[in-house]
């Protein structure tokens, strides 16, 4: 499946980032952010890529941070809190959790991002990180 695929909405596939950066780590974030506040250049932050809005989590040439590979899910020893990395889809999170009767609130599609779906998709217009 190529980038553009794993968008949900087509106004997001038709977006194109000029990169995506695919970080690893919290630490790759903060590095990737202090670039782009360096350069000054727009960026999308994108979990699962299930916003509607084109540019929500897409940046048009610019910086798409896609955290597909923040897709942690640990659970608690007293099985009373799961932790789960931004980048990670719904669906993960159900698979880990249900042979062990447990489960949490979260998207009802198994694509859906668990970043996005709990910070929102609320979009007030292009991302840009100000050297002020």
């Amino acid at each position: 499946m190529g980038f553009s695929e794993t968008y949900f909405s087509q106004q997001q596939r038709e977006v194109v980032p000029a990169c995506v950066f695919l970080p690893e780590s919290a630490d790759d974030v903060a590095i990737a952010l202090g670039i782009i506040k360096e350069h000054q250049c727009h960026f999308a932050v994108k979990s699962g890529g299930h916003a509607m809005s084109a540019g929500a989590s897409n940046a048009h040439q610019g910086v798409t941070i896609d955290l597909r590979r923040l897709n942690h899910v640990e659970l608690a020893e007293d099985h009373l809190t799961t932790s789960v990395g931004a980048g990670t889809r719904w669906g993960k999170v159900y698979e880990i959790l249900e042979p062990l009767n447990l489960t949490v609130v979260g998207g009802r599609d198994s694509q859906i991002g668990a970043g996005g779906f709990v910070l929102g998709d609320e979009y007030n217009g292009p991302l840009w990180v100000s050297c002020d």
